[in-house]
């Protein structure tokens, strides 16, 4: 009797170890609608992941249309106001117009300032580049023959006008995806933007022009009261200095005397 009660236990031990068994396995057990998430199906899981690539390509899209934003704000042209750089001679001589000492470079006119004095660039050399130009070409900078050496004498009572185009250029750091070639992308860029108001214009004049080291012979001004000095390289004597803020009128005055 003893013997039959004890094998009794023994079953039902081994039948309750079976039933938890069975029941571990039911908590296991993964759902079609499980296994269809898990692998990007139709239900919520599949659709979170096409939904994550959509932002993804957003994304890419946003960043390509900040670089392609960034690029064209370098090639936007400038609206600026041309001026006519106006110099009267109300001294008793004759005045010259031109650079002091030789120059590659040629003769522009005038220099300009901020209202602070701060310097401003209002053209550049012939192996400077604009941030516009980098775009759609190299940097290379071939021999470059220089500008020949002008002297212009402005005869008492008579004026002499230099254009200018209202601009001035900036040495901006433009982005490398930018340029057509990225080896030039090894320092600023000039970025050509409107004068800012209050800009001051300065103009030198000098009492001699000067010719290869020697004196000029003077040209006769016609009826404008001007003329360019043949054979004139640069300017010496006397300098004498004017200058005059520019706040966007089409003519600024610059008056010796």
């Amino acid at each position: 009797m003893r013997a039959v009660a004890w094998s009794c236990v023994v079953l039902l031990a081994a039948c309750g170890t079976s039933t938890a068994a069975g029941a571990d396995l039911d908590a296991d057990t993964t759902t079609d609608a499980q296994l269809t998430d898990a692998v990007g199906g139709t239900d919520a899981g599949g659709t979170d992941a096409a939904a994550n690539d959509t932002v993804g390509a957003d994304a890419v899209a946003d960043v390509a249309a900040d670089a392609a934003a960034s690029c064209g704000s370098f090639t936007t042209p400038p609206v600026g106001a041309a001026t006519d750089i106006v110099v009267v001679n109300k001294t008793a001589n004759n005045l010259y117009l031109g650079l002091p000492a030789p120059t590659c470079s040629g003769f522009l006119g005038y220099t300009l300032t901020g209202a602070d004095g701060t310097p401003l660039v209002a053209s550049y050399g012939a192996c400077q580049f604009t941030c516009t130009q980098l775009q759609t070409q190299g940097c290379g900078c071939p021999p470059v023959a220089c500008q020949p050496a002008l002297v212009t004498l402005v005869a008492p009572g008579h004026q002499f006008d230099f254009g200018w185009t209202g601009t001035i250029f900036a040495a901006e750091t433009m982005a490398t995806a930018c340029y057509q070639q990225a080896t030039c992308a090894n320092g600023p860029c000039l970025h050509e933007l409107a004068a800012p108001q209050a800009t001051v214009i300065h103009v030198s004049a000098f009492s001699q022009a000067v010719c290869n080291g020697a004196p000029c012979q003077d040209c006769t001004p016609g009826a404008s009261g001007n003329c360019t000095i043949a054979g004139g390289s640069t300017t010496g004597g006397t300098e004498l200095k004017a200058s005059a803020t520019w706040n966007g009128a089409a003519q600024v005055q610059l008056t010796f005397q």
